[in-house]
């Protein structure tokens, strides 16, 4: 009985090894990997891979059979390919499978939504992007601005370009809340950081159409991309000081009879760097590239910008840091 157990154990093992080795040669013979690239071959090595129960393979089915690599074209056995590796877990089978009933010849919108919703709620980044777009267009479900803003919000905050943009794009305009033309053009600038030429396209429309910039004196000045007033004074380039102290000294503000002056918040000051230069983009009087305070803080910490890179990052309220005050215009 105990050799009976180890034969069926050494058995399954040697199944395993065959599958990943098949599946390496699928991968081999799609990408041209040590070899003459070959679509035919690829789909032999996945069929033999899925066969022994690989989720992987069986999705690399499904996509080649819905774009016709090394087969025929056939809509049918895309979704046979992708909805068994979706039914077993995989999810980027669900959103390949979601797309295909949205966009294919064989359109089912509740499949879809149904698909699409598993893959962002597992947090792919491509799917939960595509929900909210969902949400946001009304092209598939009946649209509903705050479940896109939701979704744009919770994908762009794990780092995909594509929702930061998108996020940014619904703050800018009021869709689903209120503008926020300063959080705006954060996201849309974080896109941009990325590479994303759509980002960078829509920060050079807006500077294109951006007002010159107007000065309420020298000692202020307004971005006129987010509508917010900034302290312009040596004070703002030179003076260093505790948190406590920039709290107070913000409050406090008074600039030829300007007064409501207050810390600015993190996305505010990262909002004037210049994504593509990385360097301040406003054209200040008393300019400075060292590190700023920020209103983001803890019991012991509190989040400042180093304005040279537009890095970042909390460090020690007891730290001597320089403040440069905003207002809302």
């Amino acid at each position: 009985m105990r050799f009976l157990c180890l034969l069926i154990f050494l058995c399954g093992s040697v199944a395993f090894a065959d599958t990943d080795a098949n599946y390496a040669k699928g991968d081999a013979s799609f990408y041209g990997k040590g070899a003459v690239q070959d679509y035919s071959a690829a789909i032999e090595a996945y069929r033999l891979s899925a066969g022994g129960g690989n989720t992987d393979a069986m999705n690399n089915l499904g996509y080649m059979y819905h774009l016709g690599l090394g087969a025929e074209k056939n809509e049918q056995e895309a979704i046979r390919w992708y909805k068994s590796a979706a039914d077993a877990g995989n999810v980027m089978a669900m959103y390949n499978l979601a797309l295909l009933y949205k966009n294919g010849g064989q359109k089912d919108t509740e499949k879809a939504l149904i698909y699409m919703s598993q893959a962002a709620e597992a947090e792919l980044p491509e799917a939960m992007n595509a929900l909210g777009a969902m949400y946001e267009h009304g092209n598939v479900i009946e649209r509903d601005t705050a479940q896109a803003l939701k979704w744009f919000s919770r994908c762009a905050e794990k780092g995909y370009p594509y929702a930061q943009l998108n996020l940014g794009l619904m703050l800018r305009n009021g869709i689903g809340t209120e503008k926020d033309e300063a959080t705006a053009l954060f996201w849309i600038q974080k896109a941009a950081f990325s590479g994303l030429k759509e980002a960078q396209a829509e920060l050079a429309k807006q500077a294109a159409v951006a007002k010159p910039v107007k000065r309420s004196s020298a000692s202020i000045t307004v971005d006129p991309s987010t509508g917010l007033a900034w302290q312009d004074t040596p004070d703002a380039a030179n003076r260093e000081m505790l948190y406590k102290d920039a709290v107070k000294y913000c409050k406090q503000l008074e600039i030829n009879g300007v007064i409501g002056w207050r810390m600015p918040s993190v996305k505010e000051m990262l909002s004037l760097i210049d994504p593509k230069k990385k360097t301040v983009r406003l054209k200040f009087t008393s300019p400075s590239d060292e590190v700023y305070w920020t209103s983001q803080e803890n019991k012991t910490d509190a989040r400042v910008v180093y304005m040279f890179n537009g890095c970042d990052y909390y460090t020690d309220k007891m730290y001597y840091n320089r403040v440069r005050c905003v207002r809302n215009k």
